[in-house]
């Protein structure tokens, strides 16, 4: 079984789709979101925590993200691309508690799981950027 923090991503990314497909969820769907996914006080604990700091530095994000893509614009990329780039961002500069490649790593897992290697390989290369950009 993955951990806390990979099980925590994974679930932050899917809050994020669905938010994004359904912009009017409230608490009521979130907390059913989280009962569904049957996840551990402490894997929701990261989740909330990673879903709250890529919607509030959101506009932030997504300006730094414009910066690093190479001919192209964020929103040209697909709805699930984009949140992990975002989220991928979100926890490197706002959650530093975890080293900026393992955070990648995780992002190109989830890239690798949840769309496919093209789209793994574009977050690993942006994040990557992100990180040597960040470090000086």
């Amino acid at each position: 079984m993955p951990g806390i923090r990979r099980q925590g991503r994974s679930a932050a990314l899917q809050w994020l789709y669905q938010n994004e497909i359904n912009p009017i969820m409230g608490p009521d769907e979130t907390e059913r979101f989280w009962q569904g996914l049957e996840a551990s006080a402490k894997v929701r604990a990261f989740g909330q925590a990673l879903i709250q700091a890529t919607l509030e530095h959101k506009d932030a994000l997504d300006a730094q993200l414009e910066g690093l893509l190479k001919n192209w614009k964020v929103s040209r990329l697909s709805v699930l691309v984009r949140y992990l780039l975002r989220m991928g961002l979100a926890e490197i500069q706002y959650m530093p508690e975890t080293p900026a490649v393992v955070v990648i790593d995780e992002a190109v897992a989830l890239a690798g799981q949840f769309v496919d290697e093209e789209a793994a390989r574009l977050v690993n290369g942006v994040l990557d950027q992100a990180r040597k950009t960040l470090q000086g």
